[in-house]
């Protein structure tokens, strides 16, 4: 990624004595400028993704959302990767996250994913009988900030708009699941890192404040 965590990213790096090189998709892109040697990529481009690997010694994401193909390209890199490949293929997608939690008993909120065959508007309608107190409907990918999701009431507005917003994930063939809405009284966030050599250290503890999901 090229974007404003690449280039705090970049900037942590150089504060460490490290050189950073982003992977950008412009020449305007804000990581891209701040680190030096930076390569541009386009989807496909396979030589310029083969050459990036090649040229560092480890590859760190500024984002989740990355073209299959670097995934595909890893192979002989994969070791370079930090999260994994595997990792990171787990948890970009959120409906794969939901699973791993519960293989791993950790509490979250109850969900069912939709099925190839399912119409929108009946799926709807029995998620939301499944979730009388209100339903989240939500894209398995590319979602964040409040983006690919939606919140319905139970009203027949909210769940008009849950049927098209499940119908135009579907036209783009986006994975959608939805599971129960939550009360939540307040977010909690955690940055942290650990070392391949199991050191593990985070910022403090802090709150999520949020307006309409963003």
């Amino acid at each position: 990624g090229g974007g404003q965590l690449a280039l705090m990213l970049g900037e942590g790096a150089q504060e460490l004595g490290l050189e950073a090189v982003a992977l950008a998709t412009s020449s305007k892109d804000t990581g891209f400028r701040a680190c030096r040697g930076s390569f541009l990529y386009q989807p496909g481009d396979v030589h310029s993704l083969h050459h990036f690997l090649e040229s560092v010694d480890v590859v760190a994401f500024e984002n989740e959302f990355f073209p299959d193909e670097i995934a595909l390209k890893a192979g002989e890199f994969a070791s370079k990767f930090r999260p994994s490949i595997d990792a990171m293929n787990t948890v970009r997608n959120k409906h794969n996250q939901k699973e791993l939690f519960a293989k791993l008993d950790l509490p979250s909120a109850p969900f069912k994913a939709m099925g190839h065959s399912d119409s929108p508007e009946s799926w709807v309608k029995a998620m939301m009988k499944e979730f009388p107190g209100g339903c989240v409907f939500k894209q398995s990918l590319g979602g964040y900030d409040g983006k690919g999701v939606y919140v319905a009431d139970g009203s027949d507005n909210s769940v008009a708009g849950a049927v098209n917003f499940v119908a135009v994930s579907q036209a783009q063939r986006v994975p959608v699941f939805a599971e129960k809405k939550i009360a939540i009284r307040r977010e909690l966030a955690l940055v942290a890192v650990r070392s391949t050599n199991g050191y593990f250290s985070s910022y403090p503890l802090t709150i999520v404040e949020a307006q309409n999901g963003v």
